[in-house]
């Protein structure tokens, strides 16, 4: 067996233990707020828009969690090309519904601390429709295939190396941005918190104000620097593939 396949096959063991962990991790997360989700959303609780997205959001995940086991190599032993494509194209459809969540959730976010300011929703839900769309392009531009050896589902981007890094930055770089606004803007909104017309005393501004920052910095902060770094990657790989290209070209 040569150097070049044993690679590839550490290459997808490597991932899928990725996928794996990450899977782990959400449903033990589920399993620790499912009381919770049973005392504020299914006892008595009325079907509202934020109750929706909640759902979509929380069950979609662990629903692709299902369909990334099953293209694995982990999942049924009769997979056929055409069972990937269902399977691998399920994944992608919910990891584009969940992008869209994120983003409407983000303007959500904004439009109730700016009190229901419209223009700031539209900018925030633009900004953050972009990772998702590129996501659909770069989707749409791929062929989903079987792999004999790991016996497993996988796919080929239809475009060059270049181009595919190149959006995939971009992809990163119009998260970033969002992320980045919606942390000033929260930031900036709960600092001088108007305890007298949210009918709060002084104290409870105060923790209302806490818990705001914290947890804006904890869920948006992480994610700026997450795709930061994988803009940082991408930014790395473009430069070498194209070092290699001009290379080759003088070679």
């Amino acid at each position: 067996m040569s150097e070049a396949v044993l690679s590839e096959i550490q290459f997808f063991i490597v991932g899928q233990a990725y996928y794996f962990a990450a899977g782990v991790l959400i449903c033990y997360d589920y399993c620790l707020t499912l009381s919770r989700e049973v005392e504020f959303f299914w006892r008595g609780s009325r079907l509202s828009p934020a109750a929706m997205l909640f759902y979509v959001t929380r069950y979609a995940v662990l629903l692709k969690t299902v369909f990334i086991v099953l293209e694995s190599d982990l999942g049924w032993p009769a997979r056929t090309e055409e069972s990937c494509k269902i399977v691998v194209g399920c994944a992608m459809a919910l990891n584009i519904l969940l992008l869209c969540c994120a983003a409407v959730f983000s303007a959500m976010r904004v439009y109730a601390l700016f009190g229901k300011a419209k223009h700031l929703f539209l900018i925030i839900l633009c900004a953050g429709l972009v990772n998702p769309a590129i996501t659909l392009y770069l989707y749409l531009s791929l062929t989903i295939v079987k792999h004999p050896f790991p016996d497993q589902c996988g796919m080929t981007y239809n475009l060059a190396d270049t181009a595919y890094d190149s959006w995939t930055m971009a992809s990163r770089a119009s998260s970033v941005v969002s992320d980045g606004l919606v942390l000033v803007l929260t930031w900036l909104r709960v600092r001088p918190v108007d305890v007298a017309v949210l009918g709060l005393s002084s104290a409870q501004g105060r923790t209302l104000s806490t818990v705001l920052v914290r947890d804006n910095a904890m869920y948006f902060g992480s994610l700026f620097v997450l795709n930061l770094v994988g803009l940082g990657i991408g930014r790395e790989s473009l430069v070498s593939a194209t070092l290699g290209a001009c290379s080759a070209n003088a070679a």
